[in-house]
């Protein structure tokens, strides 16, 4: 869901009905492959810079076909595992609070009791 304020976008990261993380974007093309139902592959080989940063590659798959790669700092260890484990990216709101530890029954969002 967009958040207007700021023109950014949540997306609820859930592995086997649990929010694991919530991914906020502001790049149009990563809003536009994570509202798709995208399939997430991680790279084979981390990716070095010279700023002595390390990330995770990951390619987002739509409908067999690769729409973009993308790489996150390995320093955020909960979200790499979250999307190296096959997980289902749904749009969420931001003003409905959602975050890590809800869950999700592949219709609605429970917070934690």
């Amino acid at each position: 869901m967009t958040n207007l304020n700021s023109l950014t976008w949540n997306f609820a990261v859930i592995v086997d009905g649990e929010v694991a993380q919530v991914l906020i974007v502001s790049d149009e093309a990563q809003m536009a492959a994570y509202s798709s139902n995208p399939t997430i592959v991680p790279l084979l080989e981390l990716w070095k810079f010279p700023n002595g940063k390390t990330h995770q590659g990951f390619n987002v798959v739509v409908e067999n076909e690769l729409v973009m790669t993308i790489g996150y700092d390995i320093s955020d260890e909960a979200l790499i595992a979250a999307l190296s484990s096959n997980p289902t990216i749904i749009p969420i709101n931001p003003s409905d609070g959602i975050a890590a530890g809800w869950t999700w029954d592949g219709t609605n969002f429970t917070a934690p009791q």
